[in-house]
């Protein structure tokens, strides 16, 4: 197990290189989404060491209505693997750390799996390889929480020993205890997962309808049961927001916008060693960070030999379970309505319809629809995307069943050369180039407000600089309450209240309303802020405080009128 456990850091330090040579001082990707988990990694760290409360709510963000984490998602999970590092250097090396880890652990929750299916080592590594380095995850390392797989094979795993048969009591704490890390590490995650549990219990025990084995329900009954107080340390605050209305259900069009096409399964990415010519000519970058699920070649073919009708037949129960699962999620994944390329396709509307489609073409829903307008809070999610991770799950321990199965046809004499090509082509196809890294730090500005005394409160102008993921990330600097710093697909009640007369700033209701935010500190980044508004400001009474590195920061006082 050491050795394996070896195998995957080696891969993952060779896979995200030069991150393993700037873990202190850089992120995966270009500033963005990576900056605010940074950040909440810190808070974490702040709010249970520094402030010794529940880190949940933030009072200093969206100031002075506060944040809830429970606007996106809180990942405790996650933080929980990063915290140590973190308390040790400092949130990003935290950051760095937990997602190597999820790596390592995502590998070897599949080579786990398929070593109890198999017996095959080598089958194993393959097929850990395949999913731990599959191209989805390339393309989310700014989402700690979307990065936290490892629990996803661990959970399958144990419920199918649970569908086997009769398990011991450790049996059913284990699966109990993955399903809840996956609601702790992802909501997404946890409804993807239910569901998609739903069918897999339902195609197992379909041959055996007619005399359901005994203590099946049971056992079930009994996972739900001790998974329920992690669920609902997980579901209650969102839960809790859904219904103060501040988890709105998405409108369809936004849904139908991040419906996957069947082409971002079969299009490698622009950076494949090989297919990356021909993938840089058909790939929609479009929504490249979400719709980049390439399930890799290796990984479909070697599928292909377990599928495959006179292959494993001593595993055809699972094999044909985890093949039409894959094929549910891939549906899924769809989303609501058929894409291709990311274009809705329609058709000609039937004359019955057309009072409902004023354009003649009507799209093609998919069960996706059904669900999003009837499965309750479904319709809170958007990314249907995001169904591409089990599909890459089911599709590697299925291709490690089909790799043990070749290597036990192949003999003995052959079985390590099969292995090792195997092993290789899988790395060929799912190498993604050199890591993309942002080097992470705070601005002079945020030495400059961090020095000031008092607790007044930071906004930023232009005015959308304060929803941005590295502006959260900045407060973690400064230590000022910031009216902006949010991060949630849908903006807070007061901000949507602010929002129109801030834009109207530089002038006296926007003033008065900073006043009433308790607002001291207002920064304006001067590459993009008209210089002709100077004036304006001067005149308004703002004090110029600071003036440097493309950032001027004007004082707010009380008593400020025109002149």
């Amino acid at each position: 197990m050491g050795c394996v456990v070896l195998a995957f850091l080696v891969l993952t330090l060779v896979f995200t290189w030069p991150l393993g040579a700037r873990l202190t001082t850089s992120l995966c990707g270009p500033p963005g989404d990576n900056y605010y988990f940074a950040w909440l990694v810190g808070w974490y760290e702040k709010a249970l060491f520094g402030l010794h409360r529940l880190p949940l709510s933030v009072p200093q963000l969206n100031f002075p209505q506060g944040w809830s984490l429970a606007q996106n998602e809180a990942t405790p999970a996650m933080v929980a693997i990063a915290l140590p590092l973190s308390v040790l250097d400092g949130p990003v090396l935290g950051y760095n750390v937990a997602l190597f880890v999820t790596f390592v652990l995502s590998g070897l929750g599949v080579y786990l799996w398929v070593l109890r299916l198999t017996r095959s080592r080598a089958a194993g590594l393959v097929a850990g390889v395949l999913f731990a380095f599959c191209a989805y995850r390339f393309r989310q390392p700014g989402h700690l929480n979307l990065m936290g797989t490892q629990w996803l094979a661990l959970w399958f795993m144990s419920l199918h020993d649970v569908l086997r048969g009769p398990v011991r009591t450790k049996g059913i704490a284990l699966a109990a205890l993955f399903l809840g890390l996956i609601a702790l590490t992802s909501l997404y995650y946890l409804y993807m997962t239910l569901l998609l549990s739903v069918v897999f219990v339902a195609l197992y025990v379909w041959p055996d309808r007619h005399a359901w084995p005994n203590g099946l329900w049971r056992r079930l009954a009994l996972v739900g049961l001790a998974a329920l107080p992690l669920l609902a340390l997980a579901l209650a605050p969102s839960l809790m927001l859904v219904r103060q209305g501040g988890l709105q259900p998405r409108a369809l069009d936004d849904a139908s916008f991040w419906s996957a096409s069947p082409t971002d399964f079969l299009f490698p990415p622009p950076s494949h060693l090989i297919l990356g010519a021909w993938g840089a000519l058909n790939y929609d970058r479009v929504l490249s960070w979400e719709s980049t699920i390439y399930v890799g070649l290796v990984a479909l073919l070697l599928a292909g030999v377990a599928i495959a009708p006179r292959g494993c037949l001593s595993r055809k129960r699972l094999v044909q379970c985890l093949a039409l699962t894959a094929l549910v999620a891939v549906v899924l994944a769809l989303g609501t309505d058929l894409h291709w390329r990311h274009q809705p396709v329609t058709v000609p509307a039937p004359a019955l319809l057309q009072r409902w489609f004023p354009s003649g073409r009507a799209p093609i829903p998919l069960p996706g629809y059904l669900l999003f307008r009837f499965l309750p809070l479904y319709a809170q999610m958007r990314v249907w995307m995001r169904y591409g991770i089990l599909v890459n799950l089911f599709v590697s321990v299925l291709a490690g069943v089909g790799l043990a199965w070749l290597l036990q046809r192949v003999g003995r004499r052959w079985a390590r050369i099969v292995a090792v090509v195997a092993l290789a082509l899988a790395l060929v196809d799912l190498y993604p180039g050199l890591m993309q890294l942002s080097r992470i730090s705070g601005r002079p500005v945020d030495d400059w407000l961090a020095d000031q005394p008092g607790q007044g409160a930071v906004v930023q102008f232009p005015l959308d600089q304060c929803t941005l993921p590295t502006f959260t990330y900045y407060t973690l600097v400064h230590g000022k309450p910031f009216v902006g710093g949010f991060f949630a697909a849908g903006w807070p009640e007061q901000w949507r209240r602010i929002q129109p007369v801030l834009l109207g700033f530089p002038d006296q209701a926007s003033l008065e309303l900073l006043r009433g935010l308790h607002v001291q500190w207002i920064c304006v980044d001067t590459r993009r802020f008209l210089a002709a508004r100077r004036a304006t400001m001067e005149a308004l009474g703002l004090r110029l405080a600071y003036d440097s590195g493309g950032q001027s920061v004007w004082e707010l006082r009380k008593e400020v009128g025109p002149k």
